[in-house]
């Protein structure tokens, strides 16, 4: 990714143009921004320990600066969308097909009742003890959920 970063640099869409035919790929670009940076700030922060966890204003640096991290590998993937989307029309039209697939999946997934996602946290490789403990604890009700986030 570094390499290919590296030679299409300065041709990378980092920040999608505000024209009409870019509504949806200007969505995408916020919706992935967004989900990153919450991503970072529950998940990542949750790996730390909680003396050397960052604030969500901090991660939204992080997000914009970040070089060799996470957060770089995850902008990085969505500069390589954009580059694509803003530049062939074709992709530019499958991006509505995807938000809208996507939007119906999961406001299905709501209707069926499936309102939270336990978080699958865990510093090295999970080893298998660790892993059927996690699929038990899905498969169970009523234990008590800590909130990282709300769908509105």
């Amino acid at each position: 990714m570094w390499l290919l970063k590296k030679i299409t640099g300065k041709y990378l869409v980092k920040k999608v143009p505000d024209k009409p035919q870019f509504k949806y790929i200007k969505l995408f670009e916020e919706v992935f921004d967004d989900a990153s940076i919450d991503w970072a700030n529950i998940y990542l922060n949750s790996l730390k320990k909680p003396s050397k966890r960052f604030s969500k204003k901090k991660w939204k640096e992080n997000y914009v600066k970040a070089e060799w991290s996470s957060l770089y590998y995850t902008r990085t993937v969505k500069e390589f969308a954009n580059t694509l989307f803003c530049n062939d029309d074709a992709y530019a039209e499958w991006i509505p097909f995807f938000m809208w697939k996507t939007y119906f999946k999961m406001r299905e997934l709501v209707e069926n009742g499936e309102k939270d996602h336990l978080m699958r946290n865990v510093l090295n490789e999970m080893n298998p003890m660790h892993e059927m403990i996690y699929l038990q604890l899905l498969k169970q009700k009523g234990f008590k959920l800590k909130e990282a986030g709300r769908q509105k």
